[in-house]
Formats: C-alpha cells, structure tokens, sequence
C-alpha cells in the first residue's frame, strides 16, 4: 500500500469584509484586525485528501485557526483561500490565496 505524505497549506489574505449576521455588509475590518492577520502564520497539515478534494473545485473546510475557520478550493488560477471567524454580531471574512507543499 502507497501512502502520500502530507501536505502543508500556507495562506496569504489579502483583504476582507465584515458583514452583520444578516449578511449586510458593514465595512473592511479594522487595522487592528489587519495587523493581527499578518503577524500570524498561517500554515495547516493536511490529511492524503487534499489533492482530490483541490480536484473538486468545491470549497471545504481545512482546519480552524486562532483567528477563524479556513476554507480553500483549487481553481484554473490555483489555491483559493477564505477564513471566516465570528465576533459578537460582526462576520469576518477574509480573501487570499494559498501555497500547497507536499512533504
């Protein structure tokens, strides 16, 4: 039996919204939030899966974060990438894309 090794995802976001949990968009988020998002790496392990579910083109969830609940899907222009994390009232999502390593 042929076991893969393991991948290892690093995501850059770009930028972001921030919607009321009616979905109306509020605003951009704050350079707090800003700030907070580049001083932490973001970098997930992930299972043999990844490179069918990339196949896919369907989103799914890949592993939460301190800083919220990613998501990617493999696309013509490569790794998209959303993280979503909830605070009080407010719905952060953010927009990049990601780097996949195998080994």
């Amino acid at each position: 039996m042929f076991k893969a090794m393991a991948a290892t995802v690093s995501c850059n976001f770009i930028e972001g919204d921030v919607f009321d949990t009616e979905f109306g968009w509020v605003s951009e988020p704050s350079q707090e939030s800003i700030m907070q998002l580049f001083t932490n790496e973001l970098r997930i392990e992930l299972d043999n899966s990844l490179l069918e579910q990339l196949d896919t083109q369907e989103p799914f969830f890949v592993a939460e974060h301190g800083l919220g609940k990613i998501f990617i899907r493999g696309s013509d222009i490569g790794v998209e990438g959303r993280m979503i994390s909830v605070n009080g009232n407010r719905v952060t999502v953010w927009t990049g894309f990601c780097q996949v390593s195998f080994g």
